[in-house]
């Protein structure tokens, strides 16, 4: 027998009720990401696979607009952010949200052009859960968000993983 995904709509308007966010009964929702990067082209590029993947998409074109999304609705599952971008970079923004416990349970993906070590050891310091070499193929995509424990089909039967601040892995509840 399929699983049932239950996708909530936000409009009650003609039951007279306020719209129920989805995610405060744990239903079996779509999981959000958000991509950010200064390219428009890329931007394309990451949300037509993500929404391939099952992911429900917003994207962000550089830092400080990722921010002010951040803070105007519920944290994103996933959050793939460019290293590389103007105004607010994303080792920057890297840091503001780890540094708020809202963004816990946010997976982070890093894209960058490069694997510099620096870079690359910057990142994983600062939270990020993994990284992605530009260009790439989108299985290698999947790929990682698998191995972050982001597969929509995966994270929609099982609790949200929750980031254990004191040692700094993703862990999944006890069942």
């Amino acid at each position: 027998m399929p699983i049932a995904i239950a996708r909530a709509s936000n409009d009650d308007s003609e039951s007279g009720r306020r719209p129920v966010h989805p995610r405060k009964f744990n239903l079996g929702v779509f999981m959000q990401a958000l991509v950010v990067d200064d390219s428009h082209l890329m931007r394309t590029m990451l949300k037509r696979a993500m929404v391939k993947f099952g992911f429900d998409v917003a994207e962000a074109g550089d830092g400080l607009e990722a921010l002010t999304h951040l803070n105007a609705v519920h944290p994103p599952d996933v959050l793939l952010l460019d290293w590389e971008m103007p105004s607010l970079t994303g080792k920057q923004l890297l840091s503001r949200i780890r540094g708020d416990s809202a963004f816990g349970t946010m997976k982070i993906l890093i894209l960058m052009e490069e694997a510099e070590t620096a870079h690359v050891g910057d990142a994983f310091e600062l939270g990020a859960n993994d990284y992605l070499v530009k260009p790439f193929i989108d299985e290698t995509l999947r790929e990682k968000l698998q191995i972050m424990g982001c597969s929509p089909s995966y994270c929609t039967l099982w609790p949200r993983a929750t980031w254990d601040s004191g040692t700094s892995t993703n862990a999944r509840p006890a069942s």
